[in-house]
């Protein structure tokens, strides 16, 4: 039996807004406020009059396997499928505007997701934690991607971020520790703090000439991190950003660069000494525990 089917009159759409407190919007359409039923077991249809889920809406039904959102669906708030443990299948519509903080945060059994285009701005912590997720698709039209949008998705492997993306977040993809591959675009300007730390399977990165701020511990702990290029343009490294990259063991920089911050490359044990371009300020402890760091003014 599909999770998803069409209201073919208004009141086929009021006996499947039975299981919900709702309310009416001023364009005759309705929002979802709460599923009544808390202990609801398996798959949850929404009726097509609706265009709006609001907080809170399904969040700790942990019981849920999967929602039919209708395509019509503009607004997924904050956290309303918070906890929803057992959901292994939530298609987002591609009429959808906002993307709420939090909004499958701990969806922990959710497999795939699909984010349209339509959604400038990926919430805060959206998919936190969805520790299932392996697999991501951001279409272009998205611009940014929120602190923590997909921190500690363990399963998730590769990510293509979109052309349209200027800012990855704070933690963004904090502890996906089976990432192996992720594309940043040309058109990224700032990748947040922490934003890929502890990735242990990222092996190769290259950040592009756009980049206004990198920033601290931004790939700390990416231990298969082999080789890292650094385009022109480029005029900062935050501090720590790839501290503890146990295997990185080469760097290209660019000739823009200006400053490496506190224990940016401290404990690459295997790095090779870069071409570090004159003028550059260099944090005493940038290159702490490599092996030719006391040659480093030579």
């Amino acid at each position: 039996m599909g999770i998803f089917r069409k209201c073919k009159k208004k009141t086929d759409c009021l006996q499947l807004l039975e299981q919900f407190e709702y309310e009416r919007l001023s364009d005759g359409t309705f929002k979802i406020k709460k599923l009544k039923n808390r202990k609801t077991v398996g798959a949850v249809i929404i009726p097509d009059c609706v265009t709006a889920i609001d907080a809170y809406a399904f969040s700790d039904c942990g019981a849920i396997t999967s929602v039919g959102i209708p395509e019509g669906v503009t607004e997924i708030g904050e956290r309303a499928f918070m906890d929803c443990t057992a959901l292994v299948s939530a298609v987002i519509p591609s009429a959808l505007r906002v993307l709420g903080d939090h909004a499958f945060d701990g969806c922990s059994s959710l497999a795939d997701v699909r984010i349209p285009s339509g959604v400038t701005n990926i919430g805060r912590f959206a998919f936190y934690a969805c520790r299932s997720l392996a697999d991501v698709s951001i279409a272009d039209g998205v611009t940014g991607i929120g602190d923590g949008a997909f921190s500690a998705c363990s399963s998730l492997t590769a990510v293509n971020i979109p052309e349209s993306v200027t800012v990855i977040g704070e933690d963004a993809f904090c502890a996906c520790k089976a990432l192996a591959s992720v594309n940043i675009p040309s058109g990224v300007t700032e990748i947040g703090d922490d934003a890929f730390w502890g990735c242990s399977s990222l092996a190769d990165v290259s950040i592009p000439s756009g980049m206004e701020y990198m920033g601290d511990n931004a790939f700390r702990g990416c231990s298969s991190l082999c080789r890292v290029t650094v385009a022109e343009g480029v005029t900062r490294i935050g501090a720590g950003a790839f501290k503890g990259c146990g295997d990185l063991r080469s760097v290209i920089l660019p000739s823009t660069l200006e400053a490496i911050g506190d224990a940016a490359f401290e404990d690459c044990v295997l790095l090779e000494k870069p071409d570090i371009p004159k003028g550059a300020w260099v944090a005493e402890n940038a290159f702490n525990n490599t092996k030719w760091k006391n040659d480093l003014n030579k």
